[in-house]
């Protein structure tokens, strides 16, 4: 008996039972604690922003769920039952509505699956900082990725997911996008994640795994000045950016088309960068992996979120918000901004920069 015991201790923790031991534990078991952290200065140009929420952060827990047999909705709210009940902490009201009323599912029984969706975890910053977390968080516990028959995330098809994928040799057969056939699906071994960010604040933990997946061992060569471009885009644009871009490169200023690069590509770019300029988008998550001391620039007409303003908190960088002007050449109040009705519209907003030493000067406000 003391014998068959030694070797159970001595047998090396497979994936299966790591799972095992979670769903025996309660079913959902927390990786990472909250951290709350003290209040930072605010810069005032975005101090009085309809979508200003304040300027104390939280490091938010994250927990794992597993289940030998469960049901799951995987909307942006998402809801899951364990054995015919609602898994609290991990379920949205409106998600277990549908899961109450479902009359078809995918029947997933037959594999193992992993569910790394998020809200928005198709955009490249959500991607970056709400998935791929995820894949730390389980790598953390000991689990191998390949164990897992469906890996189930927002939208497979797109090069920088299938670069992410290569980079942590995860079998980019096995990975799923989301669809209206799965959405809904029933399984006999399902683990999932917590969303990794609260309020959008990029804790330092999730800097450091997407730093050693994409930028580890990076030469850095001698610090340049970039900006970033959006006129390879639809929205957000500077519409006589040709303008800017001539001055731009008077004062030594390098145009950069993130879109153009792989993420590997970028990370060595913005690594180099002392400066880095760009209008609100995308291509600022990759701010990420500049060094400790960068100045970066934000450009915004009316829409502006507080993302990048934490995630340089989160890097040591030195932030700087600058207003500029709407496409028609007007000024946008920023405090009586109407998101609740018009989102879509000012998330889309083009704008305009008369001349680069007026940012500098608006930097300067």
């Amino acid at each position: 008996m003391l014998l068959t015991r030694l070797k159970h201790s001595l047998t090396p923790k497979n994936s299966q039972f790591i799972i095992d031991d979670i769903i025996n534990r309660g079913e959902k078991i927390t990786i990472k604690k909250g951290a709350q952290y003290p209040p930072v200065t605010v810069p005032q140009a975005v101090s009085n922003h309809a979508r200003f929420r304040g300027n104390a952060f939280k490091q938010k827990g994250v927990s794992v769920f597993a289940s030998n047999n469960a049901m799951a909705c995987l909307d942006e709210e998402k809801g899951f039952f364990s054995h015919g009940k609602v898994v609290n902490g991990f379920s949205y009201k409106t998600a277990v509505d549908k899961l109450n009323s479902a009359k078809d599912y995918a029947d997933y029984s037959k594999f193992k699956v992993l569910d790394l969706t998020s809200p928005g975890g198709k955009f490249y910053s959500h991607f970056l900082f709400d998935v791929l977390p995820k894949v730390q968080v389980i790598k953390s516990l000991g689990i191998d990725l390949n164990f897992f028959d469906k890996i189930i995330i927002n939208f497979k098809d797109l090069p920088f997911i299938k670069e992410a994928c290569e980079l942590l040799k995860i079998d980019f057969n096995k990975v799923e996008g989301r669809n209206a056939q799965n959405r809904i699906l029933k399984c006999n071994c399902f683990v999932s994640v917590s969303e990794p960010r609260d309020a959008l604040y990029t804790s330092d933990w999730i800097v450091d795994f997407i730093r050693e997946t994409f930028s580890s061992n990076l030469p850095i060569s001698t610090s340049t000045s970039i900006y970033i471009s959006r006129n390879l885009g639809s929205k957000r644009i500077i519409t006589n950016e040709n303008e800017l871009l001539d001055e731009l490169n008077l004062a030594g200023i390098n145009t950069v088309y993130c879109e153009k690069n792989t993420v590997k590509q970028n990370a060595k770019v913005f690594r180099a960068a002392s400066v880095v300029v760009a209008p609100h988008g995308a291509g600022l998550a990759n701010i990420v992996f500049c060094r400790p001391g960068t100045t970066v620039v934000e450009l915004f007409s009316s829409h502006w979120s507080d993302e990048f303003w934490k995630l340089c908190i989160a890097c040591g960088l030195n932030y700087i918000p600058v207003q500029v002007e709407r496409e028609n050449g007007t000024m946008a109040d920023l405090a009586t901004l109407d998101y609740a009705n018009s989102y879509l519209k000012l998330n889309a907003e083009n704008m305009r920069v008369n001349s680069l030493l007026s940012l500098f000067n608006c930097s300067e406000n």
